[in-house]
């Protein structure tokens, strides 16, 4: 049985009448809870006020908005609102003289002045429940409306019991609420559920888990279950039905890469290169000789747009080499997410690192501070270093040494020593670099950076092992580099190096 009344006594409002004018009063489209106004409504109110009716008084309420301006927003009464100003503007018959009369009674909601982003949801709430009291009352779909954007905006952690409290707040049954916004709530959900799943398959503790989503390791665990009964279903959509796994994915609220990692459990690494390389971008089979040309990256590895991203299927392809099943991988420069990616899709461990990290599987680390604890006794590092004159302050302390090659050097040095700490015995680093040409400067000069390494990770302690040829496509090369290559009769470098190394 769906029940509503009002519970509007908050210690904080205030009931006095004050007078406002029409023209101070706005209408704020986040706040206020209807998808469109009823014109209907409009002509009523100013019939109603032709015949002499006095309505309640407006309320509103003063917000300090995103840019920091003060205003004066319409919580209750935005019919009445336009209905005065289209009786009032008939009254002044063009004469101009409405002064007088454009001044309406209106309570102040709280007689403070809000921060919008603060108080945005108390605002909808108190703008959706005074909407249901009376006049032409919120109708279902707005109230929904008003109810989804507190869902969607309402951060993952917070979300558990949003439906009870949300049926406290309007006087409603559980179940109303539900129909209204219960699959939103779901879907959101399982966003975050399947994000823990991720992180779980990376072989991430609970309570670390737990860390990330501002949950407790309980609320994972259960998860965990939940999810753990969903995985055989999700191999037999792909098997036996031959769903696509972009609609597998949609259906349970995960991402591609994810759905990739359920489907591909229990296969070897042959397996997973021929079922996941079954595209344009991937081979079915790993590469064979020591040089790795890939044309285009896989776009289910790593975020497509971020600059300087290499092919998750030269990552796909080191772990094999170098790595069994659950063995525990490490990036310290992750980036884009490309080496996580690759270890859920090959059912590896994994732990990244950086300094700004782009999303919840990779933490938030300075190199120059060592590697973390859980980092320690791992089997493979993988090192994508950007050159010194992109670093920007990133990875090279100004304190330490200016942004030039000789404190990209030291900075280099300095990883060579900690990589070496982290390892295993046996284990192996595996390092993505190139000659730098450098045509900005006119000095026809390159920088032997792979020659560089080879010397610090030999001083760390380190055995090179393998020396793998990674060639770029020309179009990394502007025009301007083009016509001075031309005109000085110089060759551009479009290699690089991936050099593995052993402790």
């Amino acid at each position: 049985m769906m029940t509503n009344s009002s519970n509007n006594n908050n210690n904080n409002s205030s009931s006095k009448v004050i007078k406002v004018r029409l023209d101070e009063i706005n209408l704020d489209e986040d706040i206020y809870p209807r998808k469109t106004f009823s014109h209907k409504t409009v002509e009523h109110y100013v019939e109603a006020l032709k015949g002499g009716a006095v309505f309640p008084p407006i309320v509103v309420q003063k917000v300090k908005d995103n840019d920091g301006k003060e205003k004066l927003i319409c919580i209750d009464g935005w019919h009445r609102v336009i209905a005065y100003r289209e009786y009032y503007k008939d009254k002044d018959n063009g004469n101009g003289n409405t002064k007088d009369v454009t001044v309406v009674d209106a309570i102040l909601w709280k007689d403070t002045i809000l921060d919008k982003n603060e108080c945005l949801e108390e605002l909808r709430i108190e703008s959706a429940r005074m909407n249901l009291k009376h006049g032409d009352r919120l109708s279902q779909e707005d109230l929904r409306y008003q109810l989804l954007k507190i869902v969607k905006e309402r951060p993952i952690e917070r979300l558990e019991g949003i439906i009870t409290e949300l049926a406290r707040a309007f006087n409603y049954d559980t179940s109303y609420i539900s129909k209204l916004i219960g699959e939103e709530v779901r879907r959101r959900k399982v966003t975050r559920d399947a994000q823990i799943l991720r992180l779980h398959m990376l072989g991430w503790k609970q309570d670390e888990i737990a860390d990330v989503f501002g949950v407790n390791q309980s609320t994972v665990s259960r998860i965990m279950q939940n999810l753990t009964s969903q995985i055989l279903h999700i191999q037999e959509q792909f098997y036996d039905k031959h769903k696509p796994v972009e609609e597998i994915a949609e259906f349970y609220g995960l991402d591609i890469t994810t759905a990739w990692s359920i489907i591909l459990q229990g296969k070897s690494d042959l397996e997973r290169f021929s079922i996941f390389g079954k595209s344009e971008y991937q081979d079915d089979a790993p590469m064979l000789y020591n040089v790795w040309n890939f044309a285009k990256n896989d776009p289910r590895l790593g975020y497509y747009d971020y600059a300087g991203r290499i092919p998750g299927q030269i990552i796909m392809n080191l772990l094999y080499y170098y790595t069994e099943q659950e063995e525990l991988v490490v990036d310290p420069m992750a980036g884009s997410g490309t080496t996580v990616d690759a270890c859920l899709i090959m059912n590896r461990r994994c732990r990244a690192y950086d300094i700004a990290p782009t999303r919840k599987d990779i933490k938030q680390w300075d190199l120059n501070n060592g590697l973390p604890d859980e980092a320690m006794n791992c089997d493979l590092i993988i090192l994508d270093p950007p050159y010194w004159d992109l670093l920007k302050g990133l990875y090279v302390k100004e304190s330490v040494s200016s942004l030039d090659l000789k404190g990209w050097l030291e900075f280099m040095h300095k990883t060579s020593i900690n990589c070496y700490n982290a390892l295993k015995e046996g284990g192996e680093v595996a390092l993505i670099i190139g000659m730098k040409d450098d045509t900005t400067n006119n000095d026809n000069r390159f920088y032997d950076l792979p020659y560089y390494c080879m010397k610090l990770f030999e001083s760390a302690g380190f055995k090179e092992v393998q020396r793998i040829s990674i060639p770029l496509t020309t179009q990394v090369k502007s025009h301007h580099d083009v016509e001075y290559a031309k005109k000085n009769r110089i060759m551009l470098n479009i290699n690089r190096d991936l050099i593995v190394y052993r402790k």
